[in-house]
């Protein structure tokens, strides 16, 4: 599945209740398009400084997240 994959299913509040996370659905399904881009710009060899110094700790923030929440 695609970024754009799981920003369409967890968009749907339904979807999202099942996962039963006391997160913002809205806010964790900004991030996922945040990352989305960033993954672009990262492997199609775009310009890596488009991405931004803030690229790395996003992802390791969303990691986090799927660690703490998604077992």
């Amino acid at each position: 599945m695609s970024y754009g994959d799981y920003q369409q299913i967890l968009s749907n509040q339904q979807q999202w209740d099942k996962l039963g996370w006391p997160l913002d659905r809205k806010s964790f399904v900004a991030r996922l398009d945040e990352l989305r881009e960033v993954r672009n710009e990262l492997m199609h060899f775009n310009d890596k400084d488009k991405a931004g110094d803030d690229a790395i700790p996003k992802l390791r923030n969303m990691i986090e997240l799927l660690r703490r929440y998604g077992s």
